[in-house]
């Protein structure tokens, strides 16, 4: 259970590292794709930002079906979009857009 806590703790506290520290980055949305998880009777999506800046990397978040619905919309008109990336690794991010459509209410 110790265990369990403090995976939790320290997911929490690099979410938060990237809130208040992390570094705007436009990007587009490359990929959308179902996973084999779901949660609460959902299926979770994949989603995959690409940097638009030189030599920018990727975001991959983990969401549920109404962000990946605008991702794939947005994915199929090109449009641009924002994440959020940690500056001690840049390889992790967040998808604030997204991470708002996930958390609106029914």
């Amino acid at each position: 259970m110790l265990v369990v806590f403090g995976f939790l703790f320290m997911h929490r506290s690099t979410r938060k590292r990237i809130i208040t520290s992390g570094v705007v980055v436009p990007g587009r949305i490359v990929e959308v794709e179902k996973t084999d998880t779901s949660v609460n009777d959902g299926v979770v999506h994949r989603i995959v930002i690409r940097s638009d800046a030189e030599g920018g990397g990727t975001v991959t978040a983990k969401m549920g079906s109404e962000p990946a619905k605008t991702a794939r919309r947005m994915m199929e008109g090109n449009v641009l979009t924002w994440d959020l990336v940690d500056p001690r690794k840049p390889d992790r991010g967040l998808w604030p857009h997204g991470w708002s459509l996930e958390a609106r209410g029914d």
